[in-house]
């Protein structure tokens, strides 16, 4: 029901309104009846009328000044105006508050209630528009997070990026994200899963400081940061930029984040490389990256290869996993071997068997020891698959080998 109060200083007139007008057929419900402004005022504060039928002439506040301080409140009301003066200026008045109607007393009952119906069109009118128009926002809101997922994921991976397509997307989602820049990709990683909207939120709520532009978004278990450099020089801020989003969702969320930088890159083409430089970044400090944020250096690769390489070396004589030595360089045992493979060009498990028959040709020149201790010695518990190895690396067996040598 619409709700609707008269104000009027005339009890006839307040009584007689409500009497003689089909109020329910109408689908209004009078919820209050007021005798000058000021007690309307009163009145409309309390029960928040969607109609105000207001008297022009009342003591202590006038019709007019009366629909002002409504409309300052409830912008959405209408108001109707009774009046037994034909007056200019009140007419004039409230055209600028855009009442609804200005009627005249003695008014006619039929052309009251016809305009009455009018109002209560008009409201659900507005009523509907407004609830479309809510509906339509809680869509747009609910598709802005895919929109934007669709956006970052078109820009990573396709090969040739259609700029005007990017744009037109920018603009649908009302993001500033120049495209002749300099760019990088950061991703940040919580160790608990599925608290991307966190994440994400802290991230758009800080924005970015002075000289970043940013589209934000999620793909798996990762919160993906593309981002638009304006000046040359705006680098130096990214790390702290980084850590000022890690320190906020530790400390607000009690989130433990870690994160990842790729490469700074000279086109929007090359934030793909940089979107890959930063996983690996993130994988190259595995668990101990919680709480941190990481720079990508292609450098570190080689170090870590280092570390690898001398893990085995210091224990090929056990009965050494790929597990056991990606825990000790804090890597996944995946991107262990990937990692591995691609800067050697041969696999760990290449590279122990190498390390193990090396020693084991020292080994052999003594002839102290015998076949099955040596192949111990070197981590082998069966001798027979042991000269089966030594055999396929060397072309000869260890017997063979300890004859020449």
């Amino acid at each position: 029901m619409i709700k609707a109060i008269i104000v009027d200083d005339e009890q006839i007139t307040r009584k007689g309104l409500i009497e003689f007008v089909d109020w329910s057929h109408l689908g209004i419900d009078i919820v209050g009846e007021a005798t000058d402004g000021q007690e309307g005022l009163e009145l409309c504060k309390k029960v928040q009328p969607d109609i105000a039928i207001c008297d022009v002439r009342m003591p202590k506040m006038d019709g007019i000044e009366l629909a002002k301080a409504i409309k300052s409140i409830l912008p959405q009301c209408k108001i109707i105006f009774l009046s037994g003066y034909s007056d200019t200026e009140y007419l004039k008045s409230a055209i600028k508050l855009k009442a609804v109607d200005y009627i005249e007393k003695p008014f006619n009952l039929v052309e009251f209630q016809g305009l009455l119906k009018r109002t209560v069109e008009a409201l659900q009118q507005e009523k509907q528009k407004y609830l479309e128009e809510q509906r339509m926002k809680m869509k747009m809101e609910k598709s802005i997070p895919y929109f934007k997922n669709s956006l970052i994921e078109s820009i990573l991976q396709s090969e040739n990026i259609d700029k005007y397509k990017i744009q037109e997307g920018l603009e649908l989602l009302n993001i500033d994200f120049p495209l002749n820049a300099k760019y990088m990709c950061c991703i940040l990683k919580s160790v608990n899963k599925n608290q991307h909207k966190e994440i994400l939120d802290v991230v758009n709520k800080i924005g970015i400081k002075k000289c970043m532009y940013f589209i934000s978004g999620s793909k798996d278990d990762e919160v993906i940061l593309l981002l638009a450099l304006k000046y040359s020089d705006c680098f130096k801020n990214i790390n702290s930029y980084g850590n000022l989003i890690l320190m906020t969702l530790n400390n607000m969320q009690k989130l433990s984040v870690k994160g990842a930088f790729g490469s700074i890159v000279s086109s929007i083409k090359e934030l793909k490389r940089s979107y890959e430089e930063a996983q690996e970044a993130i994988k190259s400090k595995g668990y101990k990256a919680k709480n941190t944020i990481i720079i990508y250096d292609p450098n570190k690769d080689k170090s870590i290869i280092r570390d690898i390489e001398s893990y085995i070396q210091d224990n090929y004589q056990n009965n050494i996993s790929i597990n056991a030595i990606a825990s000790a360089v804090y890597l996944t045992p995946q991107y262990l071997c990937k990692l591995y493979k691609k800067e050697t060009g041969e696999t760990v498990n290449d590279y122990i068997t190498k390390v193990r028959i090396e020693q084991s040709k020292r080994l052999l020149r003594d002839r102290r020891y015998k076949l099955y201790e040596i192949a111990d010695k070197v981590g082998y518990n069966d001798a027979n698959y042991y000269a089966r190895v030594f055999k396929k690396i060397t072309g000869l067996n260890p017997s063979e080998y300890r004859d020449i040598n």
